[in-house]
């Protein structure tokens, strides 16, 4: 296990969070090139470190694949961190050269040579946590919840025998790579109601029925994988990060530190849907709180970035590409008010907002003083352009790199922006098309 003191040097160093110049003193550049195939926009190498939850978008580490793929990248690091390019984890460590080759829709298929090739030609299947990890978003599901454990627990044992056949491997990746299998077991095991309810349509009493008895199965089981498994160190895992949760709950020692980020990921998580800057502002108190020095200075750096840009200012001027592959801005629709719906093709709530977005554009279809923009983040313009002539979709639509939308912080979406008449924001984080206060909010600025 690493000591905490160590695991602080890693958190300070590792970031892109640059906290005193001493550390910048030590950083050492890592140069990443290679190919990139079925992907041509703007992409970002993201920081996957738990400062990454506490800050926001800051379109650091971006590049331009060429027409043909081909890309290169250098950037500053002080210590080994997790990174991700596309749907690939990448585990870097200072001077790395590194050559890369990439498919964007398969993870599974990329290639690696230079420094350090054989750590992230191990994370190339690497178990997504959001789909459930070994659940694979539902599809290893089981007959019942008992053989979906025995399942998942042969998931992690196949995964360990293929972490052991990597010999050239540092002690530190590999001590926090067999953190992520446990991690992932107790995430797989935590997620069964959720995906048994969905795949069944489980609903009222039936559906509670099921979680109590799911409940008495795994939890014996999570409770097995996740004694003493405190260590703040693998909050560098964002699995681990995702059942932080549930370490805390069911350990009493060694948690201070791991609750510590949960209560700096709380603040931002909750002050980054907020419009108001007074609301916002409030908020600073609580950033006293917290005991990690890098923790708080990140938080106070998200508060002062929120305060910097929002609610009552003058909106910034953005470049999309509409359904004819035009590029428009942003300022083209001065004096009138903007309804900006970002959503993305992936996003099952964008998708369920469409019909009432488009009731939105009916209601208003005979007031030229109102625009509604529906843009897409999605990486992929053939498969967006299909989608939006699938669906028969209206009015003004858009694709748009996320990269270009940082002044904006998005961090999610579905995502609505409202800029009056004057270009300046009313609201930073609008309510959804089905809201019934949005109409309320158009109408006063229509006036």
């Amino acid at each position: 296990m690493m000591k905490w003191a160590y695991f602080i040097v890693v958190v300070l160093f590792a970031s892109s969070y640059s906290l005193n110049s001493a550390a910048q003193n030590k950083t050492k550049i890592v140069y990443l090139n290679g190919i990139i195939n079925q992907y041509h926009n703007e992409m970002t190498v993201e920081d996957m470190s738990e400062l990454k939850d506490l800050m926001l978008p800051d379109g650091a580490r971006t590049f331009l694949p060429d027409s043909n793929g081909k890309f290169s990248v250098q950037f500053k690091i002080a210590a080994p961190n997790y990174f991700r390019i596309g749907r690939n984890i990448l585990y870097l460590s200072p001077g790395d050269k590194l050559t890369l080759n990439l498919n964007h829709n398969r993870a599974d298929s990329a290639s690696f040579t230079g420094t350090h090739s054989a750590e992230n030609e191990y994370l190339r299947n690497t178990p997504f946590p959001k789909g459930g990890s070994f659940l694979e978003a539902g599809t290893n599901l089981k007959a019942t919840p008992e053989e979906t454990i025995d399942a998942i627990i042969k998931a992690g044992e196949r995964r360990t025998a293929t972490l052991n056949q990597y010999k050239n491997i540092s002690p530190a990746f590999r001590e926090l790579e067999q953190a992520r299998i446990k991690a992932d077991i107790i995430n797989s095991i935590s997620m069964i109601d959720v995906y048994f309810a969905y795949k069944h349509k489980l609903k009222g009493d039936s559906l509670t029925s099921f979680k109590a008895v799911c409940e008495k199965i795994t939890t014996p089981k999570i409770a097995a994988y996740d004694n003493g498994f405190t260590n703040a160190s693998y909050l560098q895992l964002v699995v681990y990060r995702d059942i932080a949760d549930i370490i805390t709950r069911h350990n009493t020692s060694g948690k201070k530190a791991i609750e510590d980020w949960m209560a700096a990921e709380k603040i931002v998580s909750t002050i980054k849907y907020l419009s108001d800057k007074n609301s916002i502002a409030l908020y600073k108190d609580s950033a006293k709180t917290i005991q990690s020095p890098n923790y708080r200075r990140a938080v106070n750096a998200t508060l002062n970035q929120l305060l910097s840009f929002g609610n009552g200012d003058t909106a910034k001027d953005f470049v999309f590409i509409n359904s004819t592959d035009e590029a428009i801005h942003l300022n083209t629709y001065k004096g009138k008010v903007i309804y900006i719906d970002l959503w993305a093709t992936w996003c099952g709530p964008c998708i369920e907002e469409m019909p009432a977005m488009e009731k939105l554009k009916a209601q208003y279809s005979s007031n030229p003083d109102i625009v509604f923009l529906t843009l897409s983040i999605d990486d992929n313009f053939g498969l967006w352009k299909q989608f939006i002539i699938t669906k028969s979709m209206s009015g003004t639509l858009g694709i748009i790199d996320r990269n270009k939308l940082n002044d904006y912080k998005i961090t999610g979406v579905p995502r609505i922006i409202v800029i009056d008449k004057n270009f300046k924001i009313a609201a930073m984080n609008g309510t959804l098309p089905s809201s019934k206060s949005t109409t309320t909010l158009l109408d006063g600025l229509l006036k």
